[in-house]
């Protein structure tokens, strides 16, 4: 297990991008395909992507960086699902800017599934070949920006245990209305 650097911002948004990229690539082999994301918030932020990465090249977008929707959509595409756990908001505006945008990307697609949880603080991102969890929100600020702690994961157990606590949340969280 390696962990992230909680304040080199520029290495923790390539170690995101790293883990998207992996988890895509991963989305192409195999119809049993999963995601789990779980984050209270998660934003459309443009993925952080080193000059010549050419993540480009495996998900099907317009720019030269592409955006977490779009990725979220290409593994759907290529057979897999991704299953998101989001904290629930009531307030107009963090509805507006956090829920409205996933609603959307779930409609797009049904490998695509949202739940909400009232209390959700947990972060979990679980593939099959690597995991993060720790303390940043899948946003530009937290992935970016803010000063945050995090755990790359790469190996089967660890990777399994993640999997195993994404799946639990998201089981006893409620579906969010498209």
């Amino acid at each position: 297990m390696s962990y992230i650097n909680a304040q080199d911002s520029a290495l923790r948004a390539a170690l995101v991008s790293n883990f998207l990229v992996a988890e895509l690539l991963a989305s192409r082999a195999g119809d049993d395909y999963l995601l789990w994301l779980v984050s209270p918030w998660v934003t459309n932020f443009a993925l952080s992507v080193p000059p010549g990465g050419g993540l480009s090249v495996l998900v099907d977008s317009a720019e030269p960086q592409p955006r977490l929707f779009e990725v979220l959509q290409q593994i759907a595409v290529n057979g897999g699902r991704v299953l998101l756990v989001v904290r629930t908001e009531r307030e107009r505006s963090r509805v507006e800017q956090f829920i409205t945008p996933l609603r959307t990307l779930a409609a797009a697609d049904p490998n695509i599934v949202i739940r909400h949880r009232r209390d959700l603080h947990a972060k979990i991102y679980a593939g099959q070949y690597g995991a993060l969890h720790g303390s940043l929100n899948l946003t530009a600020s937290g992935v970016e920006h803010n000063i945050e702690f995090g755990t790359y994961a790469s190996d089967v157990r660890t990777i399994a245990r993640l999997r195993a606590e994404a799946r639990s949340l998201f089981d006893t969280a409620e579906e969010l209305p498209r």
